[in-house]
């Protein structure tokens, strides 16, 4: 059985990703290499596997892959953008405490010199290790997107792109071309939407107590190529899921804050 489990959020880094994951739903191209990482990314491998509902969703995947290309492959592995050793150690050492790793004693600059081959021979022997790290970072980064509707939204356009293209004679698992089937939600996955939008529809904002049944509504319908990814569900009250009010063109995020007096913000006293 899956319990679900309070989790400890670090930023920085992982904000960083998920500003990367951002250029990749808009198809934006700020660096150079960007463009190739962004194409290769194998969506529709990482779509398929939300046939069956998973802790690891969409967004993990994509998240890791992110992570792996631009931290292991273009900085980690590969030591073109050294100027001198410095430069990998100052990169590394904080990473490392971030992921809550032991600094191993070959990074420390302890009497100003650093030893590039030992150094070199540590970074190899711990790659599995970093790569690890990763995964922590990719999971942070996506709590950041699973309080956030609109890329939740922008990534289930991006994935339906793919799914609806899809064949039954190809995908036998399918319920018709382009169409996932429908799913039981497990007891974890209903928990997790619950806590998300606190109790309330998403749309009306109604309470759902104990005495009504709620829905489970798909952002990108299941018929317009959407899947059963949990970023790609919201908590809707029957009224609401029955008149199709996700036909709406994008979701706003929502969150809940205790009130707050606006005016008493940035004023000098």
């Amino acid at each position: 059985m899956i319990k679900n489990q309070k989790q400890t959020i670090s930023l920085n880094y992982a904000i960083d990703l998920v500003s990367i994951f951002q250029r990749y739903l808009n198809n934006q191209y700020e660096y150079d290499g960007d463009e190739d990482i962004f194409e290769e990314l194998p969506l529709l491998d990482y779509s398929l596997k939300s046939k069956d509902v998973t802790p690891i969703s969409i967004a993990h995947n994509i998240l890791f892959y992110l992570a792996y290309h631009y931290h292991f492959l273009a900085l980690y592995d590969d030591w073109d953008w050294l100027s001198c050793i410095n430069d990998f150690t100052n990169y590394i050492v904080p990473l490392l405490r971030y992921m809550d790793i032991d600094i191993p004693e070959e990074f420390e600059n302890k009497d100003g010199k650093l030893d590039e081959e030992l150094i070199y021979n540590k970074k190899m022997e711990m790659q599995d290790t970093f790569i690890n790290g990763l995964k922590k970072i990719a999971h942070a980064a996506f709590f950041i997107v699973w309080q956030s509707r609109e890329l939740c939204y922008m990534l289930n356009l991006k994935v339906a792109n793919e799914v609806s293209k899809l064949k039954k004679s190809d995908y036998d698992f399918l319920e018709k071309d382009g169409q996932f089937p429908r799913v039981i939600w497990p007891s974890w996955f209903k928990k997790l939407i619950f806590e998300r939008e606190n109790n309330r529809c998403y749309y009306c904002g109604k309470y759902l107590d104990s005495t009504e049944e709620p829905e489970f509504d798909h952002i990108i319908p299941l018929k317009e190529g959407g899947t059963n990814d949990v970023t790609n569900i919201v908590l809707s009250c029957k009224e609401c899921n029955d008149t199709k009010l996700i036909s709406i063109i994008a979701l706003t995020n929502q969150f809940n804050w205790p009130s707050i007096n606006y005016n008493d913000f940035f004023i000098e006293k």
